[in-house]
Order: structure tokens, then sequence, then C-alpha cells
């Protein structure tokens, strides 16, 4: 016989409460393929992300790379390194200037003479040396100058005469010394040397014409010069100059000028070669501002070997101002892959790694790399090759 169960309907509820959990643990629990992998969704990707990261991250979570070089790979690159230094760093100001020549280094040609140009014997960017022949110029004026010469030097010699057989007087002596001496000093006051004048008026030689010279050794940046063109006194047929050393003239605003002084150190970039930085010096701090755009002209002396920097040329001034010391290293050791800034360190002999620093790679002297302790040792030469061994990349140029 069997007892009828009576459950109170709390009782009811508590059973159909644990059927159902174990019903959602029996419907969860199985063997197949389609099984949940007991690692979460973000756990994969995770891991994935690990796997796929070759180069891994430092302690600042900054990316690098690392590569160790067999023997015969370092032998081809014959490499050199530098020690990061503790030195004064600062920020560096950029002011806008241009190239000029050094103001006692050039010269203007111009002929003294009216008349016309017989002969043009030199080109803008020929190199001439001083007293070289440029052009010849030939006019009346200059044959009335040497029959006044020749007349005096007669009259000179006649009076000379007179006074040796003590029939002269010593007043028209004079006199003819100081005609005679007044008309050679025209001659050479347009160009002719001492002797040419000695030669013309003893009728030595006859003057084709004035040769005009180069006062100066120097490159000629303009001739105006043009073969049978007339020629006015005054009237500039050629501009030269040395250009080793030169000047460029940078425009410092009032507010800045304290910060400057003769003899700094500077570093100067010309727009058509703006990854090259020429050392310099500030040489001259002119005393005066401009009244409308309250800048100041600041003179830097360059070396310009090779006269690189030719006058006319856009460039810009950076100074380095305000300093602390912190761990630094040559502007030229930092590398740029166009986003980040970064340099190689040498671990040792054999083994480098790729570290991004915030150092601007188109600075100028030394930056600061507070991201490398003192004494790290960083490739210098080489760099770029061992950053393309990193990336897989063939070295086609170097940063």
């Amino acid at each position: 016989m069997i007892l009828p169960i009576q459950i109170s309907p709390l009782s009811a509820a508590r059973v159909f409460a644990g059927l159902l959990v174990l019903g959602l643990l029996l419907t969860g629990c199985g063997s197949g393929t389609d099984a949940p992998d007991a690692h979460g969704p973000d756990e994969h990707a995770a891991a994935d992300a690990h796997d796929s990261d070759e180069h891994g991250h430092d302690e600042h979570g900054a990316e690098r790379s690392e590569i160790t070089l067999a023997s015969a790979s370092l032998a081809s690159l014959d490499l050199e390194t530098i020690e990061v230094q503790e030195r004064p760093v600062g920020a560096a100001q950029v002011f806008p200037g241009r190239v000029v020549p050094v103001p006692d280094q050039e010269a203007m040609v111009t002929s003294l003479l009216a008349g016309r140009i017989e002969e043009v014997l030199a080109n803008e960017g020929d190199r001439v040396q001083q007293g070289q022949p440029l052009a010849l110029v030939t006019g009346p004026e200059l044959g009335d100058l040497i029959a006044e010469l020749r007349h005096t030097r007669a009259d000179l010699e006649r009076q000379q005469r007179l006074a040796e057989r003590g029939v002269g007087i010593e007043k028209n002596l004079i006199e003819a010394q100081t005609a005679y001496d007044a008309a050679r000093q025209h001659l050479r006051a347009i160009g002719l040397a001492p002797e040419e004048v000695e030669d013309l008026a003893t009728g030595a030689r006859e003057a084709p014409g004035v040769y005009l010279r180069a006062p100066t050794n120097g490159l000629i940046l303009e001739r105006t010069a043009t073969q049978g063109g007339p020629v006015a006194p005054g009237q500039v047929l050629f501009h030269l100059a040395d250009l080793a050393p030169i000047w460029v003239e940078a425009d410092v605003y009032e507010r800045d000028l304290p910060q400057l002084h003769e003899g700094l150190g500077v570093q100067v970039r010309a727009a058509a070669s703006a990854d090259r930085a020429y050392g310099g010096t500030v040489r001259q701090i002119l005393p005066h501002v401009d009244q409308e755009r309250r800048v100041a002209t600041v003179r830097i002396q360059l070396p310009n070997e090779g006269e690189v920097l030719k006058p006319g040329m856009y460039a810009t001034v950076d100074v380095v101002t305000a300093s602390e010391v912190q761990p630094a290293l040559p502007v030229d050791a930092v590398m740029t892959d166009g986003a980040r800034s970064y340099v190689i360190v040498a671990e040792n002999d054999s083994t480098f790694r790729r570290v991004n620093v915030g150092a601007p790679a188109d600075a100028a002297g030394y930056v600061a790399v507070p991201e490398l302790p003192v004494g790290t040792r960083v490739v210098t030469t080489g760099a770029f090759q061992i950053h393309s061994a990193m990336s897989g990349v063939e070295a086609g140029h170097a940063h």
C-alpha cells in the first residue's frame, strides 16, 4: 500500500530549483570536438599576441628588437660605438638666417674709364687670383690721358736740362714735376700698373686699353660685363668673393639676445642640405634692433670647407641655451624610422638591441637620452645595417 506523501509549497519550490541546476550542469558537460576551450576568448587573444610579438618590450613598455650576429657578419660591418655620458644638454632654439660673404673678402670690380669693353676674360663661377685680368676696357679718354702723360714728361725733361745748365727756374721745374706726377697718378687710378705707366710715358709701349684686374682671390659671383658693350665710370662689371670662411646672418628676437654672446658655438643647417649640420661661432651681434620686426642681426662665422654654403642660401641657426647635466649622446648616434627615434645598444660584442628614445634625430650637437644609463655602449658606424638585419630589410641607406 502506497501512502501518499504530502509536500509543502516551499519544499516543492526548493526541489524544482535543484533539478533545474542539475539539468544545466548536465547540459554543459560533454566530450566532443564542439566542447569549448577551458581558456576564455580573451585569454586566447592574449596568448596569440604574445606568440606574434617578435620584438618584445622593455621594462618601460618601449618596443625593442634584439639580434646576435655571427663573427663573419661582425667583421664586415666595421662597427664603432660610443658610450652614453653625462654632459650639459639644453633646449635648442632655432633662428632663420641667410648666407652672405664676409665683407672683407668680397669685392666689386668697376671701370673708372668711360669707353667700351674690348674683351671679357672671366665668367661667373670662375675662381680667380688677385691681379688676374678680368676684362679689357678702352676709350677716347685713355688716349687723352696718355698724351697728357707724355707731354708733361717732355716738359719735365726740358726743365731738368735747363736746371743742369744753370739757366732754369726752380719754380718751373717744380711745376713740371707736379704736372707729370699728376698725369701718372691719373693713369694708375684707372687701373694701369706703375710699370705700365712708365713704359707709356717713354713710348716703350702702346696701351691697347685698361685691364680690369681681380683685387682679391675669390669666386666670381656675378658678371655684367658684355664684350663690345659700353661702360661708364663706376659701373660694376664683376662681383667676386672668397667663400671660406663665410657668414650666416641670423635674425634673433630681442628677448633672446641675452642668451647669445660672441664666441658661442652654434649649428647651422642650409635648406639645400637640411640633413647636414655645420659648426660655427657667433662672430658679432649688431648693436641695433629692427624697429618693425624687433630682431637683431647676429653674424655666425663658418669655415665652409669645400665652399658648400653659397651666398644667398637660406639657413637656420640652432643655438643650445639653458642646459642641465644628464645622460647624452651625439645626435649622429640617434636614428629614426620616420615614426620613432631610436638607438642601437651593444649588449656585448655580438648582441645588439634597439631602444626607442625621445631625442629628436634632427637636432644638433648632443641630445639627452634619459632612457639609457650612463656608460651604455651605443653603435654609431654600422647601426643602420644592424637595424636592417633586425627588420629583415636590406640596408639601402643610412639615417
